[in-house]
């Protein structure tokens, strides 16, 4: 049936074709232009072929128009197409097109930067970034004076080195195919950051491979390997598999799912050591001409090798993005909360967790240094525990240079 379809749609594509050129030559119509209405009648009908998946013969419509249209929505139809027939190259040309003769909404450009982002990984790529960052409270600690055990009350004494440090943070991400037909993608992420005294330096890894699958249209098998070190101690490794969905995007809403498992293993406190388990969906939406609107949302389950460290958790976050003429600015918020198993050994009750987080990032429209971009960032962070010890609060500042 599809397949009658896609031959229906051609034939159809050529006896326009035909029938305009005739009309053409019969009127003497020498603007090199097509009637309004027939481009409209020939873009409803590519629309209606990527609707049912006919990719080659939207493509071979939509390049029909653009012969004689060369408006950005024509433009964009066609990249999308090309993405999705994995012509990444004349995809990604089409795109930065776009983007450079700054014909688009910004919510649009946004959701153009998702799809050149696939391309890279397609492509294969490096990103270096380099940042500037602050922490209060480096170690998460309570700001509690006294906490309660099992066996009485205690003062709390705060380490001498957690105090506001300031550093620097190395960022590199690569990716390359690994096929032929840029089915299999490697990847690898690096983070390291850099401290004066060495107490809080962290390195973190993420290395991996994904697969899209030929079967399934926006179905991706992902696996990887976590590792993280501070102060030079191995911290945990986490290896992983999830299968993300990203339903084919439009300019006006998009969305991505992702089903992960993995095992934590975490060095010198095998009693947290755990099977993990979530659900993660993540939203985007076009509101007016320069607003975005996001929203994500996670379950999760973590099932420890001790039973008092085991707990589930749901995750809901908002976020709202605008482009005002000078620059970009985007605010997010989020709710965490956690609910353990069984009561602490150490301290009386269960724990039971509210995390809250709030930050706020600006990004300059007419400014660049040294070929990047700049990026400010502030975010607060405040944990309410049910146990004491578990409470904080701290505040992030970063300052990016994002090519």
């Amino acid at each position: 049936m599809l397949h009658s379809l896609k031959v229906a749609l051609v034939i159809f594509f050529y006896l326009s074709s035909f029938t305009l050129a005739h009309s053409a030559n019969s009127t003497n119509n020498t603007s090199g232009l097509l009637p309004e209405k027939q481009t409209q009648n020939l873009f409803n009908l590519a629309m209606l072929a990527l609707q049912k998946g006919q990719y080659k013969a939207a493509e071979e419509i939509l390049s029909h128009i653009s012969l004689y249209d060369s408006s950005p929505r024509i433009k964009l139809e066609l990249a999308r197409i090309q993405f999705l027939l994995g012509n990444y190259k004349d995809s990604q040309y089409l795109f930065e097109e776009l983007l450079i003769a700054k014909q688009l909404p910004w919510p649009v450009q946004q959701n153009v930067n998702k799809y050149l982002n696939e391309i890279d990984l397609a492509l294969g790529f490096y990103k270096f970034n380099l940042a500037w960052t602050s922490e209060t409270n480096p170690r998460n600690f309570t700001s509690s004076k006294e906490v309660e055990l099992v066996f009485g009350e205690v003062g709390v004494i705060e380490p001498s080195d957690n105090k506001t440090i300031y550093g620097i943070q190395y960022s590199l991400n690569t990716g390359k195919a690994l096929t032929e037909i840029r089915r299999t993608v490697g990847f690898a992420n690096f983070t390291y950051k850099d401290y004066p005294n060495k107490t809080f330096d962290r390195i973190t890894s993420d290395l991996g491979i994904y697969h899209n699958m030929q079967s399934w249209q926006g179905v991706r098998i992902r696996t990887g390997l976590e590792s993280a070190f501070i102060s030079g101690q191995h911290l945990y490794r986490y290896p992983y598999i999830s299968t993300v969905y990203y339903p084919n995007p439009n300019h006006q809403f998009n969305s991505n799912y992702e089903l992960k498992l993995g095992y934590i293993d975490i060095s010198e406190s095998s009693y947290h050591d755990a099977y993990t388990v979530s659900l993660e969906a993540n939203f985007s939406k076009k509101s007016g001409s320069n607003s975005i609107i996001e929203s994500n949302v996670k379950l999760e389950l973590n099932l420890a090798e001790e039973q008092p460290y085991s707990y589930s958790g749901t995750l809901f976050g908002l976020g709202y993005g605008h482009n005002f003429d000078l620059f970009q600015v985007k605010a997010t918020t989020s709710v965490l909360h956690r609910r353990y198993k069984e009561d602490d050994p150490l301290f009386i009750g269960r724990r039971e967790d509210n995390r809250y987080k709030a930050g706020i990032t600006l990004v300059p429209n007419r400014f660049r240094l040294f070929d990047v971009t700049p990026v400010i960032g502030v975010i607060a962070e405040k944990n309410n525990s049910s146990l004491d010890f578990y409470s904080y609060d701290k505040v992030s500042f970063v300052f990016k240079l994002q090519n």
